[in-house]
């Protein structure tokens, strides 16, 4: 019933410089996809621009009230870019497409 639902919009962190000069965590924000019975959101973040199963370095099933969901700055390196992919899981087990982008800390 579900299938080919649109990825959720991803807000941030999406292409910007990212400087956690003084931040003990980096925050990850995203519009989901309106009237959608949600189990969990899932999260993944690589270390790299790539979202290969080698670069994963953080994963989690985010539920419902966990927004926005938040990651410790240890993850992340100065210099270094990542990618993230989110995909909604609905409560009848069908999902959203998977959402991606890319960042790099600039500061840590």
């Amino acid at each position: 019933m579900f299938e080919g639902i649109e990825a959720p919009t991803l807000l941030y962190p999406t292409t910007e410089d990212i400087d956690l000069s003084g931040k003990d965590q980096l925050e990850f924000r995203w519009i989901k996809t309106p009237g959608l019975f949600v189990y969990y959101t899932e999260f993944r973040l690589y270390k790299s621009a790539n979202n290969f199963g080698s670069d994963l370095i953080y994963k989690k099933n985010i539920q419902p009230g966990d927004y926005p969901f938040k990651v410790p700055a240890a993850y992340f390196t100065k210099d270094q870019v990542y990618s993230w992919t989110l995909r909604i899981v609905l409560t009848d087990g069908g999902e959203t497409e998977k959402a991606y982008s890319t960042f790099k800390v600039i500061r840590k």
